[in-house]
């Protein structure tokens, strides 16, 4: 809230101090803020409804290629500069299965924000395939980043968790992720077996 407060001051009030390109660039500021608050209260409100059991999910038949994309949107203004985002399917499109798609979208978006998070340089890659689970789509997020230690595969879903402190965030994300997928018959892990980066 600081920051929007505060540029926001400074177009209102600054006249023709400011140059064109700052004006971007304080705008810019803004819409990212504003963002990344929609996003910590769409995962408080999702947090609150699950704990009183009134969380729903709208299942119906949905576009594989949208939900990536949708999600690949609203998590690319969090990547640092250098660093791509790329949409890697390894399903043939277009592909279509049922689900919740602005709860999948919500999942997909979190589990993309926290990578640009913690990836500084590389790239981060959202895939998609029908060969991990008989049945299911798997979806994967890929990062180039620091990786996570094994020990700490369980402990990062739990609610408020946070490995470094000197990232943004509530902690709050992969939990509720989790919780989310939970609710639509699907489940988000760690793969312990990737590196280097987190998977």
């Amino acid at each position: 809230m600081n920051a929007i407060s505060g540029f926001s001051q400074l177009l209102a009030t600054s006249g023709d101090l400011l140059s064109p390109e700052e004006k971007n660039e304080f705008s810019g500021y803004i819409i990212n803020n504003t963002r990344m608050m929609s996003m910590l209260l769409d995962d408080i409100i999702a947090s609150q409804l699950m704990d009183k059991g009134e969380y729903k999910v709208n299942m119906e038949e949905s576009d594989c290629e949208t939900i990536c994309r949708n999600a690949i949107m609203a998590a690319e203004h969090r990547l640092q500069p250098g660093v791509q985002m790329r949409f890697v399917p390894s399903v043939e499109l277009p592909f279509r299965f049922v689900t919740d798609p602005m709860r999948a979208t919500q999942v997909l978006t979190n589990l993309l924000t926290n990578a640009c998070k913690h990836t500084r340089e590389g790239e981060i890659r959202l895939g998609c395939t029908l060969d991990e689970t008989a049945g299911m789509i798997a979806f994967s997020v890929e990062d180039t980043g620091p990786g996570i230690p094994e020990s700490e595969a369980e402990h990062i879903f739990e609610r408020f968790v946070k490995l470094d402190n000197f990232v943004q965030g509530t902690g709050l994300g992969l939990s509720i992720s989790r919780e989310i997928a939970s609710n639509m018959g699907g489940s988000v892990f760690l793969d312990t077996s990737y590196s280097p980066g987190a998977r």
